[in-house]
């Protein structure tokens, strides 16, 4: 058994560590972000400026990578100084589109989930101006493609994420009350293949199992060869 699973390891780890380099699909993305406190939509209109793994490489000039989605007021929450509100898909379809600069629809798709977050403002007692401004944060994301000639290559439920979130307001509870405007900088990247993640807990389930201990065999009398031994000379000792 240990040498069948000596060879697993030998077979899985290769691969795991082949895993990484494994062409990952990204598309990059900047550009600005409004929130309509009327109709609780949150539109995001930008440009892409860069693509990883994705063939062919789309045209950057003239492309576009648009969303919208719609707040769930009963979301937005406040704890630790930290503000989230979740998002719900926005009326009409899709709410989710990527074009190239040459035309032509490269993904679009539904959210499945969508959130923001952010810290707010640091005060520090007596001094009215804020030590932070609160207006940075994150949007994340999961979509469900419905289309496009890269959904092959982004198939599964990519993600999608936003790093740098600079906002016209801070973060707050009440921060959706009202208008907004911002800049986004972020990221789409496909959904990681489900055999990569097979090969890597194979690897690492291979890894515990051959690293847990041997039990303990016991003698035909039921304890350890050394209590064994020891029981068979007090017995000696006492016939003689």
């Amino acid at each position: 058994m240990r040498r069948i699973l000596q060879a697993g390891i030998l077979l899985a780890l290769p691969l795991c560590a082949a895993a990484p380099a494994l062409a990952v699909p990204t598309l990059y993305f900047d550009g600005g972000l409004s929130f309509n406190s009327t109709s609780n939509i949150l539109s995001v209109n930008t440009t892409l400026t860069g693509a990883v793994d994705v063939v062919p490489a789309p045209t950057l000039a003239g492309s576009s990578l648009i969303f919208s989605a719609q707040l769930n007021p009963g979301s937005v929450s406040s704890s630790g100084g930290v503000t989230g509100a979740g998002f719900d898909s926005a009326p009409g379809s899709p709410d989710f589109s990527v074009t190239g600069g040459l035309g032509g629809v490269l993904l679009q798709g539904e959210f499945v989930s969508l959130f923001m977050r952010g810290t707010e403002p640091l005060y520090l007692p007596g001094i009215t101006d804020p030590l932070t401004s609160g207006t940075s944060g994150i949007l994340s994301g999961v979509v469900q493609l419905t289309g496009g000639s890269l959904t092959g290559q982004f198939a599964g439920l990519p993600d999608v994420f936003a790093l740098e979130l600079n906002l016209t307001t801070a973060f707050g509870p009440a921060m959706f009350a009202s208008d907004f405007d911002g800049l986004i900088d972020g990221k789409m990247t496909a959904a990681p293949e489900p055999p990569v993640w097979l090969l890597m807990w194979a690897g690492l389930l291979a890894l515990v199992a051959v690293r847990r201990p041997a039990p303990i065999r016991s003698s035909a009398c039921g304890g350890s060869p050394g209590l064994t031994g020891t029981v068979r000379r007090a017995a000696t000792s006492k016939i003689l």
